[in-house]
C-alpha cells in the first residue's frame, strides 16, 4: 500500500528549484534586523490615498466597458479577436485590485474598501464577492509553500522543461484550466457547504451579464467577459504566478519563497500592472488594516509588521539583479522574473509590493 508523504517531503521534493542562498539580513537606518519598518517609516507605509486609489479603481473598471463598447460598435470578427486577447489582461488588472482589497490596502474605511475591494472586483474577477479569498489568501502569506498554501500546485516543480511548459499553457489558452476552476461553482450548487458562495458568484455574473443585455447584445458577455477569463486570463495569472514564487521554497526567510518582478514598460502592461511585481516585501502574517502608498501610482509595501520577515526589495526603476535567461526554462519571458534578490547583502530600498 502506498504511503502518504508528509508536507515536508513534499516541500523537499518538489519546491527550491530556482532558490539562491542569501547572507544574513543586515539592518539599515530604515528597517531593523527582522526586516521590519521602523515607526517612522511604518507610520508613513501605513496612509492610504483615498482619492488616488478611487481613481485607479475608477479607471480599472472604465477600461473593459471601453474594450467592450469599441468591440461591440465595431462588429468585426478581428476586433473582437483583439478585444478578447486584451480583455484576459485587464481582468487580470481587476483581480489585482480584488487582492489589494482582501488585504484591506484600497480605502481606509472598511465598509468602503470591503465593498469595492472584496465584492464589486471580487465579481470583477469571477469570485464570489465574498471574504472567502481573503481568507483563504490569508494562508498564503502566513505561510508560503506551507501545509495550507491554496496555490502549492501552482509553484512547485520548477523549473520545468519545455514540453510541459507548453502542456500548460495550452489547458490554459483553450479554457481546460479555466473550466477546472469554475467548475466548483457548478458543482456547489447541490453540495450545502458551498451553495452560499457558489450562489454569490452567480449573483456577481448576473449583475454583469445585465449591462451586456442592458446595451443590447447579451450574448457578447459569453465572447467578451467569460471567454477572455478562460483563455487569456489563465495564461497571464499563471505566468505572474510562476514570476512571483514559481521554483521557490518554504522558508522563514522571504527571500528564499518570493521573486521579484522586474518592472519593465511590457511587465508592467501585461503581467504586473499597478506595481505588483515588487513582491518580494510580504505582509503581516495575520490578515489586518495594512496600509500602502497609492496603488499605481508609486510603488508600495506590504508592512512586515508582526512577522520577522526579511524584507529585502527592488524600486520600480531598478535593473535585473542577476542573468535571466535561463529562468524556468525560458517558461516566463525574460523581461519578467529575477531570479534572485538581493544576494550580495547590501539591503534595497523598501518601495515594494506583495501578491
Amino acid at each position: 500500500m502506498a504511503t502518504t508523504q508528509s508536507h515536508d517531503q513534499l516541500v523537499n521534493s518538489m519546491t527550491g528549484g530556482l532558490i539562491a542562498e542569501h547572507p544574513p539580513f543586515v539592518a539599515t537606518d530604515k528597517l531593523r534586523s527582522d526586516g521590519r519598518p521602523i515607526p517612522a517609516l511604518r507610520a508613513e507605509l501605513r496612509t492610504i490615498p483615498n482619492l488616488l486609489n478611487a481613481w485607479t479603481c475608477l479607471s480599472s473598471v472604465a477600461m473593459p466597458a471601453l474594450v467592450i463598447v469599441l468591440a461591440i460598435s465595431l462588429n468585426y470578427w478581428l476586433s473582437t479577436l483583439i478585444a478578447v486577447f486584451f480583455m484576459g489582461f485587464i481582468q487580470n488588472r481587476m483581480f489585482i485590485l480584488h487582492h489589494e482589497g482582501a488585504h484591506r490596502l484600497l480605502f481606509s474605511n472598511r465598509r468602503i474598501n470591503d465593498f469595492v475591494g472584496i465584492t464589486i472586483f471580487g465579481w470583477l474577477s469571477f469570485g464570489t464577492g465574498t471574504h472567502a479569498y481573503r481568507r483563504a489568501h490569508a494562508n498564503h502569506h502566513r505561510d508560503e509553500f506551507g501545509p495550507k498554501e491554496p496555490d502549492f500546485l501552482l509553484y512547485a516543480l520548477y523549473p520545468i522543461t519545455r514540453s510541459s511548459m507548453r502542456r500548460k499553457i495550452r489547458r490554459d489558452a483553450t479554457g481546460v484550466s479555466g473550466y477546472r476552476i469554475l467548475r466548483p461553482r457548478l458543482t456547489g450548487l447541490f453540495k450545502k457547504r458551498f451553495l452560499v458562495n457558489s450562489l454569490r458568484f452567480y449573483l456577481g455574473q448576473i449583475v454583469i451579464f445585465s449591462f451586456f443585455a442592458v446595451s443590447g447584445n447579451a450574448f457578447a458577455y459569453f465572447y467578451l467577459w467569460l471567454l477572455p477569463f478562460m483563455t487569456t486570463y489563465q495564461v497571464v495569472n499563471r505566468l505572474r504566478a510562476i514570476a512571483e514564487h514559481g521554483g521557490m521554497t518554504r522558508s522563514t526567510d522571504r527571500r528564499q519563497t518570493t521573486h521579484h518582478v522586474r518592472q519593465g514598460l511590457t511587465a508592467r502592461i501585461f503581467l504586473v500592472p499597478l506595481a505588483v511585481g515588487h513582491h518580494l516585501a510580504t505582509p503581516p502574517a495575520q490578515p489586518g488594516p495594512q496600509t500602502l502608498t497609492s496603488v499605481g501610482q508609486t510603488p508600495h509595501f506590504h508592512s512586515c509588521i508582526g512577522q520577522p520577515h526579511f524584507c529585502q526589495a527592488r524600486p520600480r526603476h531598478a535593473g535585473p539583479c542577476g542573468p535571466v535567461g535561463t529562468v524556468l526554462d525560458r517558461a516566463v519571458p525574460v523581461w519578467a522574473v529575477s531570479p534572485c534578490q538581493s544576494g550580495t547583502g547590501t539591503p534595497l530600498p523598501i518601495l515594494s509590493t506583495s501578491t
